[in-house]
């Protein structure tokens, strides 16, 4: 559940980054209104970090990777249905650093809470894995989905992911 969360937010990232050209067309807008999108996700997610950190203290993490897996699932879904790229710029993807902000701190703390002596560096190995997996297999398909089918469908492939990371989450993570 933690690996798909991970790759959840790789993926995204990664999609974005191979997507730049076919999104400039279908936004009709130009490059630079897509490079600003690249780097919303990463900004707001390393600036609500710690203090995701801190709310996940006091709601739990379990109940913070939920959020953070249904707000990306929201995020992504919003980016298929947006008018324009100010639309994506000033929602869809602010909620997707939300999402990332969120998932995180939960994904370590669970790993941290969850797997004990040398099950837990093999975990983070698993989840280190599971970004690079991400990494190395979506651009391509990404690219391959876009050329040849429509656009937005590895935004729906990741938003498949992030409703597998919040069901998965509420029916096999018990509260730590």
């Amino acid at each position: 559940i933690l690996c798909i969360a991970q790759f959840s937010i790789s993926a995204d990232i990664a999609n974005l980054s191979i997507a730049t050209a076919t999104l400039v067309t279908h936004f009709q807008t130009d490059i630079s209104a897509i490079k600003t999108l690249g780097t919303i996700q990463p900004l707001v997610g390393a600036a609500l970090m710690l203090p995701a950190g801190l709310i996940g203290l006091f709601i739990g993490w379990r109940i913070m990777l939920i959020t953070g897996a249904f707000i990306g699932l929201v995020a992504s879904i919003l980016f298929i249905l947006a008018p324009n790229v100010a639309f994506v710029t000033y929602l869809a993807r602010p909620l997707t650093g939300i999402s990332s902000a969120l998932l995180l701190p939960a994904i370590l703390a669970l790993v941290s809470a969850r797997f004990p002596g040398k099950s837990r560096a093999l975990a983070f190995g698993v989840l280190a894995a599971s970004g690079g997996l991400s990494a190395a297999v979506v651009p391509m398909s990404s690219g391959l989905l876009m050329d040849h089918f429509a656009w937005y469908l590895p935004l729906t492939f990741i938003s498949a992911f992030y409703l597998i990371t919040s069901w998965f989450a509420i029916k096999g993570i018990p509260p730590v």
